[in-house]
């Protein structure tokens, strides 16, 4: 299953038109789909369906692929066009993305690994960007949880708002339970970043998230 991240109206109507032919199911949503195997990057910007894509270890291939595959009439090898460059350093768009972190999650999986986000148990505060139920699926897709209390079996750690102090409730709760209390980017650096700090060394403190 083909999903695409970005592009314009057109372009997406032509990669689905393509996907067609070549006897692929692609699927239009702003959501991530669960059955999703190849993700389309027309556009990088860091939402749902990039970072889901990237958590649940998926090929993240440019728009290249799909036409270069309705040239020849089959699927070309999707190595060639995967989101990826040797070496450091990130791709730059409306988001940040370490340019081996698609390789690395989808060799993960294929390799019969862990997903990105694999046991984790989460506790997510209500009122949040992304929604709950954005991070929800995001969680999901890497094999993680979002748990509905603290006092749940397997909770590792709870989300807060961006710019949330200790003082929030939830961190509050958290800290009462010596658990790590994080934000939406702690869990996303996870995904898209070479050496993502762990979950305890990022906690929210009294002025905000501190390292």
């Amino acid at each position: 299953m083909l999903q695409v991240v970005g592009g314009k109206e057109g372009a997406c109507r032509a990669l689905h038109a393509a996907s067609e032919r070549l006897g692929g199911a692609f699927v239009r949503s702003e959501f991530f789909e669960p059955g999703c195997t190849h993700m389309i990057v027309a556009t990088l910007k860091r939402g749902e369906k990039l970072l889901a894509a990237l958590a649940a270890g998926c090929w993240l291939l440019r728009p290249g692929w799909v036409e270069a595959s309705d040239a020849t009439g089959t699927w070309a090898a999707e190595e060639a066009w995967e989101l990826f460059e040797p070496g450091g350093g990130s791709f730059e768009g409306t988001a940040r993305l370490w340019v081996g972190a698609a390789r690395r999650h989808r060799l993960r999986r294929q390799q019969g690994g862990a997903s990105g986000l694999h046991g984790l148990g989460l506790v997510v505060a209500p009122n949040i960007s992304p929604t709950a139920a954005t991070l929800g699926r995001i969680i999901a897709a890497g094999g993680g949880r979002v748990c509905s209390s603290l006092l749940e079996a397997g909770v590792m750690a709870a989300v807060v708002p961006e710019g949330a102090t200790a003082a929030h409730p939830l961190a509050q709760q958290a800290a009462a339970r010596g658990l790590p209390c994080v934000t939406p980017d702690v869990i996303f650096a996870l995904l898209t970043e070479q050496d993502p700090a762990p979950l305890a060394a990022s906690m929210v403190t009294g002025g905000g998230v501190g390292l």
